[in-house]
């Protein structure tokens, strides 16, 4: 994944230290080191997490005991490239792609002290946007801005720990490889489909389109349960690059239309019942979070959120706010609420319609935002609530077995976090998804070695969450193995994924044989199965009711 060294920007610089034998520490904190792990690859996971959270390399400096230092790059999958100069100073402007946003006073690595720095990285514009008024001026035979579409991330190959002498070296151990989407997007992972949605010209007119608006039934290839003939469907535009234009939450479905406007439509009959102005330019993707009671629409374009308060309405009550973001700053959605990760690894939480900066301890990365909390963690080791009340809590996870040891965090957010511990043998690891307030286990199982690094899968509000060939339902406390399965998303009550190559759902009752060319379940809106289908040139979304 690693550009050229003069793209990464400046900031965040780690330096790694080893002060005595089988310790270490990343800017001056200690590491945890599991009992039987080497110290210096506890370090450069420590630092991978932060590059995997940022989606990008981060800048590190090795310091060997006798003092040499190494700069090196540190990719999301573990790749070190060593560098033959040293770093640039923080203050002096990196050429490239990407640039960094304004460091500390003095140029010097941030602390756990960020407040000082959200204002330069983010600025909030009240009630001023136009994105949410009425769509009466648009012209509705005006060509639609599509985005294109772009080919998928290329999946990180298993790593190797190396030490200087090729230019570009590897670093991990057994069951130690922080997969870039293990602290990524819980509900986006689910959807790695980009569609926005072509409408008649009766329907993107105004903000209350007519009655008549045309949402037809049509056949579909619909996994085992659900009906062959959907309720209605709608034409939409080819998938782009893994960045959803569907969002559901409660009662609320909303969609992203081809010029560029989020719409809200009635899940029963298809109906719009509410469309907004175009979107600023640029990829487009769609989140409804918050409480499913009242829930934030939230358009994330680039550089910049356009969040709707919370409704109870078929429509927003006001105009969005416009967030506007740095560049590098990272957006995720594995809790309840959005997280904003800025450049320098600082972070804050979208409440409302508003950024709340976090406080992070040094060492500690932000995972997941919830109601009353954000979940910090590290590679390995305990992890801290921090609430919004200003306090913070420390929680030690508590083994599922005796003498069993942290392999890496998997995931979090929704009141649990997922972690790989080590296995009963030597070619087994153990998934045990915790309790984030107490740390104690609600479920868990074990699987083969190498099989839980996929993305922990794990939808607002459902019971059920997969982890690689684990499928754990949180409501009974108990969990399921099928060796080969790689889950790709949940929606009512199954697991939807690849077996061998082949398109399978899992109940915590056995294996569900799909069709081929199935279409998978998005998500569930008011009791219906959305489903995405469609080619290079053409897609659909359709509403599907169970089958009888």
């Amino acid at each position: 994944m690693t550009n050229h060294a003069s793209a990464v920007p400046a900031t965040p610089l780690f330096v790694i230290e080893y002060p005595e034998d089988g310790t270490a520490t990343v800017d001056g904190t200690p590491v945890y080191v599991p009992e039987g792990a080497e110290a210096r690859h506890a370090a450069i996971d420590e630092v991978r997490f932060t590059a995997s959270l940022l989606d990008r390399p981060v800048r590190a400096i090795d310091v060997d005991p006798d003092g040499t230092r190494y700069p090196l790059l540190v990719d999301p999958d573990g790749t070190l490239t060593f560098l033959a100069e040293p770093h640039p100073d923080p203050d002096v402007d990196i050429p490239g792609d990407e640039t960094h946003a304004p460091s500390c006073e003095g140029g010097a690595a941030p602390t756990d002290d960020h407040d000082g720095d959200f204002g330069e990285w983010w600025v909030d514009t009240e009630g001023d946007d136009p994105h949410g008024q009425a769509a009466s001026e648009h012209d509705p035979h005006e060509p639609p801005n599509v985005p294109e579409a772009a080919p998928p991330a290329e999946q990180p190959s298993s790593t190797t720990p190396a030490r200087p002498g090729r230019a570009r070296r590897r670093a991990s151990r057994s069951g130690l490889r922080v997969a870039p989407a293990a602290i990524g997007l819980a509900v986006a992972t689910a959807v790695t489909v980009v569609a926005v949605l072509v409408w008649p010209d009766d329907e993107s007119t105004g903000s209350r389109p007519s009655a008549t608006s045309r949402a037809e039934p049509a056949a579909i290839t619909a996994p085992t349960g659900w009906r062959q003939t959907s309720a209605w469907s709608r034409s939409i535009a080819p998938p782009g690059a893994g960045r959803p234009s569907v969002a559901a939450l409660g009662g609320v479905l909303a969609v992203l239309t081809p010029d560029r406007r989020v719409a809200i439509l009635d899940p029963h009959d298809g109906h719009i019942d509410w469309v907004g102005e175009p979107l600023p330019a640029g990829n487009a993707a769609l989140h409804a979070t918050g409480d499913p009671a009242a829930p934030v629409l939230v358009a994330e374009t680039e550089g910049r959120l356009v969040v709707w308060s919370p409704h109870h309405a078929p429509q927003p009550s006001r105009p969005p706010t416009t967030v506007e973001l740095a560049p590098g700053a990272h957006v995720s959605y594995a809790g309840a609420l959005p997280l904003v990760t800025g450049p320098d690894g600082s972070a804050a939480v979208l409440r409302g319609d508003a950024l709340v900066p976090v406080r992070l301890s040094p060492g500690t990365v932000a995972m997941a935002a919830d109601a009353a909390h954000v979940l910090a963690g590290r590679a390995v080791g305990p992890w801290e609530l921090l609430g919004f009340d200003g306090r913070t809590r420390v929680v030690a996870p508590l083994p599922p077995r005796p003498g069993a040891r942290i392999l890496r965090m998997a995931g979090g957010g929704h009141g649990t976090v997922a972690v790989v511990w080590s296995g009963p043998g030597d070619g087994s690891e153990t998934l045990a998804v915790h309790d984030s307030s107490s740390g104690r286990v609600l479920a868990g199982a074990d699987a083969p070695t190498g099989s839980l690094s996929s993305a922990w899968i794990h939808p607002d509000g459902n019971p059920l969450a997969a982890l690689g060939p684990v499928v754990v339902d949180l409501a009974e406390g108990r969990a399921s193995v099928t060796p080969g399965f790689v889950a790709r998303s949940v929606a009512g009550g199954r697991a939807y994924g690849t077996r061998d190559g082949h398109p399978v759902a899992l109940t915590m009752s056995g294996v569900v044989a799909v069709p081929d060319h199935a279409a998978i379940p998005w998500g569930v809106s008011a009791g219906r199965a959305i489903l995405l289908t469609g080619d290079g040139d053409r897609a659909v979304l359709h509403a599907v009711d169970p089958a009888p």
